[in-house]
């Protein structure tokens, strides 16, 4: 569990820096949620905060258009991709 004076600061950068960096549903149409959480590396939980970021589909950077990579920090923290279940932004779809 993480202690609250790092999820405090994880918190400030999320609010600081992901309009910025383009990382909002408005910004970005395939981000559709943020949160805080350990960083997953290769399937598995680290010790290391991250900035998660959950995406409609996950794919490898070079096939993203140029300006909506997401970066792998942002205001010094590192971020996490994670492609999000469909039910996570289905009800964000225009019908």
């Amino acid at each position: 569990m993480a202690n609250p004076e790092d999820a405090k600061v994880v918190g400030e950068c999320q609010f600081l820096g992901l309009e910025r960096e383009g990382m909002t549903p408005t910004t970005n149409p395939n981000v559709v949620g943020v949160g805080i959480g350990r960083k997953t590396v290769r399937g598995m939980s680290s010790e290391d905060l991250a900035l998660k970021v959950y995406v409609k589909q996950k794919v490898h950077p070079l096939l993203v258009k140029d300006g909506l990579v997401i970066p792998d920090e942002v205001e010094g923290f590192p971020t996490d991709v994670e492609e999000a279940p469909w039910e996570a932004f289905r009800s964000g779809i225009s019908r």
